[in-house]
Protein backbone atom coordinates (compact mmCIF):
# COMPACT_ATOMS: atom_id res chain seq x y z
CA UNK A 1 0.00 0.00 0.00
CA UNK A 2 2.71 2.48 1.10
CA UNK A 3 4.25 2.73 -2.70
CA UNK A 4 1.21 3.55 -4.10
CA UNK A 5 1.21 6.93 -1.75
CA UNK A 6 3.35 9.61 -3.04
CA UNK A 7 4.12 11.80 -0.29
CA UNK A 8 4.58 14.94 -2.36
CA UNK A 9 0.74 14.66 -3.90
CA UNK A 10 -0.51 13.79 0.40
CA UNK A 11 1.66 16.97 0.80
CA UNK A 12 0.30 19.19 -1.33
CA UNK A 13 -3.24 17.55 -0.95
CA UNK A 14 -3.36 18.11 3.31
CA UNK A 15 -1.28 21.54 3.49
CA UNK A 16 -4.36 24.08 2.83
CA UNK A 17 -6.65 21.34 4.69
CA UNK A 18 -4.21 20.55 7.97
CA UNK A 19 -3.43 24.72 7.79
CA UNK A 20 -7.40 25.67 8.10
CA UNK A 21 -7.54 22.69 11.01
CA UNK A 22 -3.81 24.34 12.52
CA UNK A 23 -5.50 28.01 12.69
CA UNK A 24 -9.26 26.68 14.64
CA UNK A 25 -6.11 26.10 17.51
CA UNK A 26 -3.42 28.19 17.08
CA UNK A 27 -2.12 30.87 16.01
CA UNK A 28 -0.60 31.55 12.22
CA UNK A 29 3.22 31.19 13.58
CA UNK A 30 2.64 28.06 15.22
CA UNK A 31 0.29 26.59 12.82
CA UNK A 32 2.93 26.75 9.85
CA UNK A 33 5.50 25.32 12.40
CA UNK A 34 3.27 22.41 13.50
CA UNK A 35 2.81 21.82 9.77
CA UNK A 36 6.36 21.34 9.18
CA UNK A 37 6.60 18.92 12.61
CA UNK A 38 3.06 16.58 11.30
CA UNK A 39 4.56 16.28 7.81
CA UNK A 40 7.74 15.07 9.01
CA UNK A 41 5.99 12.67 11.44
CA UNK A 42 3.65 11.99 8.17
CA UNK A 43 6.99 11.17 5.99
CA UNK A 44 8.49 8.94 8.88
CA UNK A 45 5.78 6.95 9.40
CA UNK A 46 4.87 6.70 5.59
CA UNK A 47 6.56 3.19 5.14
CA UNK A 48 4.34 1.74 8.60
CA UNK A 49 1.44 2.87 6.64
CA UNK A 50 -0.32 -0.66 6.51
CA UNK A 51 -3.68 0.75 5.12
CA UNK A 52 -5.82 -0.45 7.46
CA UNK A 53 -7.13 3.09 8.57
CA UNK A 54 -8.08 5.65 5.93
CA UNK A 55 -4.98 7.84 5.03
CA UNK A 56 -7.35 10.95 5.82
CA UNK A 57 -8.43 9.85 8.99
CA UNK A 58 -4.80 8.29 9.90
CA UNK A 59 -3.44 11.79 8.54
CA UNK A 60 -5.74 13.71 11.14
CA UNK A 61 -5.79 11.22 13.62
CA UNK A 62 -1.22 12.23 13.40
CA UNK A 63 -2.28 15.97 13.47
CA UNK A 64 -4.36 15.81 16.23
CA UNK A 65 -2.02 14.08 18.00
CA UNK A 66 0.80 16.91 17.88
CA UNK A 67 -1.56 19.47 18.31
CA UNK A 68 -2.36 17.83 21.53
CA UNK A 69 0.90 17.55 22.46
CA UNK A 70 1.96 20.95 21.55
CA UNK A 71 -1.11 22.50 23.81
CA UNK A 72 0.16 20.71 26.43
CA UNK A 73 4.42 21.85 26.26
CA UNK A 74 5.34 24.32 28.49
CA UNK A 75 6.98 25.71 26.12
CA UNK A 76 3.52 26.33 24.45
CA UNK A 77 1.93 27.71 27.60
CA UNK A 78 4.61 29.76 28.55
CA UNK A 79 4.73 31.47 24.70
CA UNK A 80 0.99 31.72 24.88
CA UNK A 81 0.83 33.56 27.65
CA UNK A 82 3.01 36.02 26.64
CA UNK A 83 0.99 37.01 23.55
CA UNK A 84 -1.94 37.36 25.46
CA UNK A 85 -0.34 40.35 26.99
CA UNK A 86 0.50 41.52 23.82
CA UNK A 87 -2.82 43.20 22.18
CA UNK A 88 -1.61 43.29 18.27
CA UNK A 89 -0.85 39.12 17.93
CA UNK A 90 -2.79 38.36 14.86
CA UNK A 91 -4.12 34.95 14.94
CA UNK A 92 -6.23 34.02 12.10
CA UNK A 93 -6.27 35.16 8.56
CA UNK A 94 -9.76 35.39 6.73
CA UNK A 95 -8.88 36.62 3.92
CA UNK A 96 -10.17 34.28 2.04
CA UNK A 97 -13.80 34.35 2.82
CA UNK A 98 -14.28 37.41 1.22
CA UNK A 99 -13.76 39.30 -2.55
CA UNK A 100 -13.88 43.17 -2.04
CA UNK A 101 -12.22 45.44 0.86
CA UNK A 102 -14.73 46.23 2.65
CA UNK A 103 -16.44 42.82 2.75
CA UNK A 104 -13.58 41.18 4.01
CA UNK A 105 -13.32 43.56 7.00
CA UNK A 106 -16.73 42.64 8.03
CA UNK A 107 -16.09 38.83 7.23
CA UNK A 108 -13.00 38.92 9.39
CA UNK A 109 -14.48 40.51 12.39
CA UNK A 110 -16.97 38.46 12.03
CA UNK A 111 -15.45 35.19 12.12
CA UNK A 112 -12.69 36.28 14.73
CA UNK A 113 -16.18 36.77 16.76
CA UNK A 114 -17.41 33.44 15.91
CA UNK A 115 -13.39 32.08 16.73
CA UNK A 116 -13.81 33.41 20.03
CA UNK A 117 -16.75 31.81 20.98
CA UNK A 118 -15.69 28.55 19.20
CA UNK A 119 -11.99 29.08 21.35
CA UNK A 120 -13.98 29.21 24.42
CA UNK A 121 -15.15 25.36 23.60
CA UNK A 122 -13.61 22.30 25.78
CA UNK A 123 -10.70 20.97 24.37
CA UNK A 124 -12.53 17.69 23.20
CA UNK A 125 -15.69 19.35 21.86
CA UNK A 126 -13.54 22.50 19.91
CA UNK A 127 -11.81 19.29 18.41
CA UNK A 128 -14.80 17.55 17.18
CA UNK A 129 -16.28 20.51 16.12
CA UNK A 130 -13.65 21.69 14.04
CA UNK A 131 -13.30 18.54 12.25
CA UNK A 132 -16.42 18.16 11.89
CA UNK A 133 -17.65 21.64 10.43
CA UNK A 134 -14.65 23.40 9.21
CA UNK A 135 -12.91 20.14 7.87
CA UNK A 136 -15.60 18.10 6.53
CA UNK A 137 -14.97 14.78 8.13
CA UNK A 138 -17.88 12.69 8.91
CA UNK A 139 -18.62 11.22 12.41
CA UNK A 140 -17.29 7.80 11.42
CA UNK A 141 -13.78 9.27 10.21
CA UNK A 142 -13.80 11.50 13.16
CA UNK A 143 -14.36 8.85 15.85
CA UNK A 144 -10.80 7.12 14.12
CA UNK A 145 -9.03 10.31 14.54
CA UNK A 146 -9.64 11.08 17.89
CA UNK A 147 -9.77 6.94 18.90
CA UNK A 148 -13.52 7.84 20.47
CA UNK A 149 -17.17 5.97 19.83
CA UNK A 150 -19.14 7.23 17.16
CA UNK A 151 -21.81 7.91 19.86
CA UNK A 152 -19.12 10.61 21.70
CA UNK A 153 -18.39 12.51 18.94
CA UNK A 154 -22.13 13.30 17.95
CA UNK A 155 -22.34 13.68 22.18
CA UNK A 156 -19.43 16.55 21.76
CA UNK A 157 -20.89 17.68 18.72
CA UNK A 158 -24.41 18.29 19.66
CA UNK A 159 -22.76 20.13 22.85
CA UNK A 160 -20.33 22.29 20.72
CA UNK A 161 -23.33 23.44 18.63
CA UNK A 162 -25.54 24.14 21.82
CA UNK A 163 -22.64 26.19 23.58
CA UNK A 164 -22.08 27.91 20.48
CA UNK A 165 -25.93 28.48 19.77
CA UNK A 166 -26.56 29.94 23.85
CA UNK A 167 -23.02 31.96 23.55
CA UNK A 168 -23.91 33.53 20.28
CA UNK A 169 -27.41 34.15 21.23
CA UNK A 170 -26.42 36.07 24.31
CA UNK A 171 -23.40 37.50 22.81
CA UNK A 172 -24.31 38.38 19.07
CA UNK A 173 -27.16 39.56 16.74
CA UNK A 174 -27.00 36.90 14.34
CA UNK A 175 -28.82 37.62 10.47
CA UNK A 176 -29.11 36.89 6.98
CA UNK A 177 -26.73 39.75 5.03
CA UNK A 178 -27.30 41.20 1.32
CA UNK A 179 -25.55 38.23 -0.28
CA UNK A 180 -28.09 35.99 1.98
CA UNK A 181 -25.13 34.49 3.87
CA UNK A 182 -25.51 34.31 7.71
CA UNK A 183 -23.66 37.09 9.89
CA UNK A 184 -23.37 38.30 13.07
CA UNK A 185 -22.78 41.50 14.85
CA UNK A 186 -22.14 42.11 18.70
CA UNK A 187 -24.49 43.09 20.40
CA UNK A 188 -21.69 45.33 22.49
CA UNK A 189 -21.23 47.03 18.82
CA UNK A 190 -25.25 47.57 18.18
CA UNK A 191 -25.20 49.58 21.66
CA UNK A 192 -22.65 52.25 20.47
Amino acid sequence: MTEQINYQELYNSYTPKLLRYLNSTLSIEDSEDLLHDIFLKVYNSLQSFRGEANINTWVYRIATNTVIDKLKSNAYKFSKSQNELNPTTVHYNNSHFATTFDRQLEKAEMYDCIRQFINELTEKNRTVFVLSQYEGLTNKEIAEVLDISIDSVKIRLHRAKETLKTSLTFNCHVYFDECSEIACEPLSARKN
